[in-house]
């Protein structure tokens, strides 16, 4: 393949990617603005872990979908994080979760390592 091809299919992958990102950009924020819709009701919490997690009982398939999305991407922050500053990935989740507990406004819950779900 010649450069000019190469340009092709390069300026053909970004216009065809780009609907993509801009998709997966708005179910984030969509993914987002549930999870902080589930922590304030109480349905979801953060935990000492880094991630999130369902409080009471079983909160519907929009809310544990938006959790796992937003957990996946923060099990791939941390693994990055970690490889950047020569640690674990938990080490890394433990930082981010009490950094995450520390900024709950009061009202919502929190698990702490070892514990049981708390109300700020």
């Amino acid at each position: 393949m010649h450069g000019k091809q190469r340009f092709h299919l390069f300026v053909l992958a970004t216009i065809l990617m780009t609907p993509l990102a801009a998709q997966a950009e708005v179910d984030l924020v969509a993914d987002t603005a549930t999870v902080d819709d589930a922590k304030a009701t109480g349905f979801l919490g953060e935990q000492a872990d880094g991630m999130l997690g369902a409080v009471r009982g079983d909160p519907d398939a929009a809310i544990m979908g938006a959790a796992a999305e937003i957990n996946m991407l923060r099990r791939e922050g941390y693994r990055k994080a970690a490889a950047g500053a020569g640690t674990t990935e938990q080490a890394e989740a433990a930082k981010a979760g009490q950094h995450n507990i520390d900024a709950l406004p009061a009202g919502q819950f929190y698990k702490p390592s070892g514990g049981g779900w708390t109300k700020k």
